[in-house]
């Protein structure tokens, strides 16, 4: 949420600009298709617990001039994630195993 807010506060400020509509919605449909072919369901969209989000997470540093998340950080994020599903703490959707979470050794490990 932090680098959402980041990259807000440049568009709203004008030191940012939006891309043109059919941009933004070339790229909604490129972000569905990279979903896809991940395995990942739609109804993930707005969840920051794969793959797809974390490349996310790093176009958003880019454009605030800001520090891209570190590999550890996303670890645990996923790590998190995973387990709040598993023990009925995220209760927003049922969970459906995604590869990507399971996908990534313990950092030094």
């Amino acid at each position: 949420m932090d680098l959402q807010a980041k990259w807000t506060a440049k568009v709203m400020c004008g030191k940012s600009v939006l891309p043109s509509q059919e941009e933004m919605l070339a790229d909604v449909e490129r972000h569905y298709q990279d979903m896809e072919e991940k395995g990942i369901p739609k109804h993930y969209t707005h969840t920051l617990a794969h793959e797809v989000s974390y490349e996310y997470m790093d176009w958003l540093a880019n454009q605030s001039g800001t520090p891209q998340v570190d590999d550890e950080t996303k670890f645990k994020c996923r790590s998190y994630f995973k387990f709040a599903a598993e023990n009925g703490i995220w209760r927003a959707r049922e969970w459906e195993p995604i590869q990507s979470l399971n996908s990534h050794p313990l950092p030094n490990s």
